[in-house]
């Protein structure tokens, strides 16, 4: 009903909501769109049912319905206007899809011995048959990758983590990232499969992971003629490797594109058992402000619920990353550089970007940091014979 009314549950034991300013705003895709304030009365322990009288909205896109309450006049520890409750709920406004960027451009594919290289006009992009990914990508003349992307189903263990042992439970999945490849046994490469359209090109690498039982993954790029590459992470089950912490992508950029702008949970960092409080909302932040001050490095500033994510220098140039409710981690340093540091002193000096993009990430648990694990809801656990992530960048 395009939340047009939201439940109401007052869990104050003497207080009526008629205390407070009810706020309810509508923003489109982190704009504000609407604000009004509604007079609530609700005794203690009481619920009801309210109608938020807000516009129905007819431009496309996705709608966030806030219901705020906050304090009417100051008091010792806060100020008037301070929020101390909310509730989200979102909708979508359909509009004709837009072809025309997709279809805009046309591309020369060039086919080499060891390589495909795609240019269009303005990007060049080139794909390496030994490294088995894109060793460059080059938008306006920038070279925009300082390595190749690669699948990544690892993160710098926790506390928690390590109180519970997961880095030996989880263990192949860090060897699995670290020295998947895209070579048989023998050591032949896995040729990739290309498949031209008119104007866009797609390239397949699978790579062979080193668990028990062997496992296998696919990347899919397909290169548009505006520049823009999705991207098709795929997995076929092992159901005897399990679940595993993270599934996604990791991009390696140069350190200078170190600001984040982003379209999903935040302003803090958020997890699968950490976005209670979290509000969807454009917000930004820069890689070395995702460090969370722990006196031991490790899994930090994670993103959930992204749409879109900008990763951009000082100059507001850089990629933009674009997926369904994403997870988006940007930090100075690889999860294999957090998880060997004891301290913070002892972290390399910052020579990269790291960008993170994932289906998803287990929780971070925190019962406690000696033995409890995390609990099974928030595992990333497999469904069905094959895990799929779709994603774009530009």
């Amino acid at each position: 009903d395009d939340c047009q009314s939201a439940v109401i549950r007052n869990k104050f034991l003497f207080t009526d909501l008629s205390e407070y300013d009810c706020v309810v705003t509508v923003e489109k895709e982190g704009r504000l769109v609407q604000s009004r304030k509604l007079k609530i009365q609700l005794q203690p322990l009481g619920d009801t049912k309210i109608g938020l009288q807000t516009d129905r909205q007819t431009v496309p896109g996705e709608y966030t319905v806030t219901v705020s309450f906050r304090l009417m006049q100051d008091t010792l520890w806060a100020a008037a206007g301070h929020e101390i409750a909310f509730g989200q709920g979102t909708y979508k406004v359909e509009g004709e899809k837009n072809t025309a960027e997709d279809a805009c451009g046309r591309i020369t594919v060039t086919h080499g011995r060891l390589s495909l290289g795609v240019r269009g006009d303005s990007f060049e992009t080139v794909f390496s048959y030994i490294s088995g990914g894109p060793v460059s990508y080059r938008y306006a003349g920038r070279e925009m990758l300082s390595t190749m992307p690669l699948p990544n189903f690892w993160r710098a263990p926790t506390d928690n983590d390590r109180g519970n042992q997961m880095p030996q439970r989880y263990a192949q999945w860090k060897t699995a990232s670290q020295y998947l490849t895209n070579r048989n046994a023998d050591n032949t490469v896995i040729p990739p499969a290309i498949k031209e359209g008119r104007n866009e090109v797609k390239i397949t690498f699978t790579y062979r992971m080193p668990t028990v039982p062997e496992s296998h993954c696919t990347v899919t790029y397909t290169v548009s003629g505006n520049g823009r590459i999705d991207v098709r992470l795929s997995y076929d089950v092992v159901r005897e490797l399990g679940d595993m912490p993270e599934f996604g992508m990791i991009f390696r950029l140069d350190a200078d594109y170190d600001r984040m702008r982003w379209y999903g949970l935040g302003p803090q960092e958020t997890y699968s058992d950490r976005i209670q409080g979290a509000k969807l909302g454009v917000y930004s932040s820069s890689a070395a402000d995702s460090m969370a001050q722990y006196l031991r490095p490790q899994e930090c500033g994670n993103k959930s619920g992204v749409r879109w994510a900008e990763v951009t220098d000082a100059n507001e140039r850089g990629l933009v990353f674009r997926g369904d409710a994403m997870n988006v981690s940007v930090l100075p340093y690889s999860p294999y550089q957090l998880e060997c540091a004891d301290h913070p002193y002892e972290l390399p000096p910052v020579n990269y970007t790291f960008v993170r993009v994932a289906l998803g990430q287990m929780g971070v648990g925190g019962d406690d940091t000696w033995g409890a694990r995390t609990h099974d809801e928030f595992l990333l656990r497999p469904h069905g014979s094959r895990m799929k992530f779709e994603f774009s960048f530009f």
